[in-house]
Order: C-alpha cells, then structure tokens, then sequence
C-alpha cells in the first residue's frame, strides 16, 4: 500500500536526468521533505501491544481520506498472529474486550502512539506474512532526517556537521525508497540502512530549513546512495571494494579524524564455529588503509580468502569495530589490535566533527568526503 502522490518514489521516479527528476516532482511549500517515507520498525513478531488514544484501524490507506472511523481504543490495542482455518490471521483486541480478526494487512493510526520504544506520530502498517507480520511506520521525510540525526550524532556537535549529516541521510534515504518501491517499505530503522528513534528536538529544525530538500549527485547526475559511518581513523574506503557498489569508487586520506584503538579478544573455538578448523588469521596488514579481504589458514593446511567486511559481519559489528586491524594467535585466543569504527566508505562522523570545529562549512565537508558529487534542491 502507498499513498497517492505524496509516497517519497514519486519525486525520484528516474534518477538519469536531475531536470526531468525535478520536473516530475509535484510542486510543494516543502519539496522533497514533505513526502511520506516508510520505515521498516519490527521484522517477523507475531505479537505487540500498541499505547495511545483514540486508535483507528482500517484495512486500506484510502480509508484516512474517506471514512470516519470509530475508535478501537482509548489506551492498548493487542496485536497477534494466530492460525486458524489453515490460515494465519490478525487478532486485535481493545483492551480487555472483544477480539476482531483481520484476515490482511491494516493501518493504523492514532494520538500518542507507542510501539515498545518507538514512538509513532502518524501511523503504521501491520503487514502481514504467512507466520509473522512486520511494523511499518509511515513518517514525513523531515520527520524522519530529525530522527536519524538525532540519532546518528549529538545535537550539540556544529552545525555544519550536522547539515552535512542530514544531507548525506536524505539522500541514502531518496535512493533507498527508489531501489525499494515495490517492497513494502524503504528503509530499516536499524544499523541496516539509518537509526531511526522519533524526537520532539526543535534543535534539528533550523538546520532542516538551511538544507531543506538538499541531496546529493554524482559526477554522472545519479543521485547518490551516500554512505556514512563513525570513524575512519585516517582513510575512508572504496564503496565498491567493500560493497561492490561502483558509484562510490574512491578512497579519501582524511587528516580530520584519527581514530580510537579498539582491541578485541576472540576465543579460537568461536573461530571454528565460522570457519571450521583453524589455526590462523593471516591479513596484509597496511598501517595506512584497512583490508579488503584476509586469510584464513586452518589447522588442515588448507587457507580460505575471506571478505573482510564479511568477517566483521560474522564477529560482530560492535566487537570488530572496523577492519583496520592486525591479528596475533596468542595460546588459545585470537587477539585483534584496530583503529577506527564502521565500515569506513563515504563521510566519516567523527572527522566532519573536526571540520565542523575548524568552521568548515557543510558544503566543504560534502565535497571533502564525497569527491566529485554535486549539492542538488529537489523542489
């Protein structure tokens, strides 16, 4: 289901030629920014509680529009999934009172709403699957900037940072609806794509309204999937040697940001438990740039190339903070000795901080991580 004429893919229907992209673009006060964007909240529960007041459920988005709904609830609505009839139904249930059963997908929508720690202030979806449904929130594009940066950095770092954090989310965002538009929603609320948490913090809104309907595009006039993450530690990474993404195909020495030691200790039977027998991590260890890719030499003289964002992966993200790193077996551990958090590809957080203090402003810290691009208003 999608909203018609205000769903975020309609404004961005070809990313081939700006001038006709912005053509397309139905004319408002705000631009791209006022345009519905869906964020994927809960994967596959089969059950919740939603708080709020004056809840309404109806089984299509035309419904909004058309048709005066009386309240569900005053306070909770009970969702679950359950199989009866050989088919997997929704059961809804106000309160303590009666439960109806929906046999598809709803929206919902309501004041106040709360889904465990995220708060909603329009509506969701309840999509439903064969065993499970999915969360769907439907959000305003600057509503939603608000809460990815709010989430992403502090709102006290400069604001020329966070303008150019807010640019670089807005277009990861535009490029992830269209890539997405015929599934049912466009971005995660997770480390997946951005993290999303809803705020009522008016420090964002000037800074929205500086950069209001701003993106960015490459030097063949793409819009631009602009990745982003913590620290670099003193060099970013190639978008397409660590996601096979050619858009981004460049490295960037950064002086801005010199990145933390992180060390990290990993049992050499959990190891095992992903790459079967081992005996030792052997990686081109550069003190100037991160891996690429590494080798695994197992206990049965065979070696294994590895990707290193997959092995990150396979650790964990937040224990292999990055893939700048040198490795020693040290009796029956493995020991990991690194710099930098994050994937390394695109603006480096903690270094724009640094440009932000040196009173860079965010169109310098833009072309500084992201070589080649342009600033581009979709109004």
């Amino acid at each position: 289901m999608r909203l018609k004429n205000h769903h975020i893919f309609l404004f961005v229907a070809s990313f081939a030629c700006f001038f006709s992209l912005a053509a397309m673009a139905t004319p408002t006060r705000q631009g791209i920014d006022d345009s519905w964007i869906r964020i994927r909240i809960y994967e596959k529960v089969k059950r919740l509680s939603l708080m709020g007041s004056n809840i309404e459920v109806v089984d299509q988005i035309e419904a909004f529009r058309n048709v005066a709904i009386a309240p569900v609830s005053e306070k909770k609505l009970n969702i679950e999934l359950k199989r009866k009839w050989d088919r997997s139904l929704l059961f809804l249930q106000k309160d303590s009172g009666p439960v109806s059963v929906r046999e598809r997908s709803v929206f919902i929508r309501g004041q106040g709403m709360r889904v465990n720690a995220q708060s909603i202030t329009n509506f969701i979806q309840i999509y439903k699957r064969d065993a499970s449904f999915d969360v769907i929130a439907y959000v305003k594009l600057r509503e939603y900037l608000k809460g990815v940066v709010s989430s992403e950095m502090p709102v006290n770092w400069p604001a020329e940072t966070l303008k150019a954090q807010i640019i670089a989310a807005r277009s990861y965002a535009v490029f992830m609806a269209e890539q997405r538009k015929k599934l049912i929603f466009d971005v995660e609320s997770s480390i997946k794509d951005q993290v999303y948490r809803h705020t009522e913090d008016d420090r964002m809104d000037p800074l929205l309204d500086d950069t209001a309907n701003m993106v960015l595009f490459d030097g063949n006039r793409k819009l631009l999937k602009a990745y982003y993450h913590s620290e670099c530690g003193g060099q970013t990474s190639s978008a397409k040697k660590v996601f096979g993404d050619s858009q981004m195909d460049f490295e960037v020495r950064d002086p801005y940001c010199q990145g933390r030691t992180w060390r990290l200790e990993i049992p050499k039977g959990e190891m095992e438990k992903y790459f079967g027998p081992f005996k030792t991590l052997v990686n081109a260890f550069d003190p100037i740039k991160r891996a690429y890719a590494v080798t695994i030499e197992r206990s049965d003289s065979l070696t294994e190339a590895i990707d290193a964002q997959k092995l990150r992966m396979r650790v964990g993200s937040t224990r292999m903070k990055s893939t700048w790193f040198e490795s020693r077996v040290r009796g029956d551990k493995v020991e990991f000795v690194g710099k930098g958090y994050g994937h390394g590809v695109g603006l480096c957080q903690w270094g724009s901080r640094q440009m932000g203090i040196m009173k860079k402003s965010f169109r310098e810290i833009l072309a500084f991580y992201y070589p080649g691009t342009k600033i581009v208003s979709l109004n």
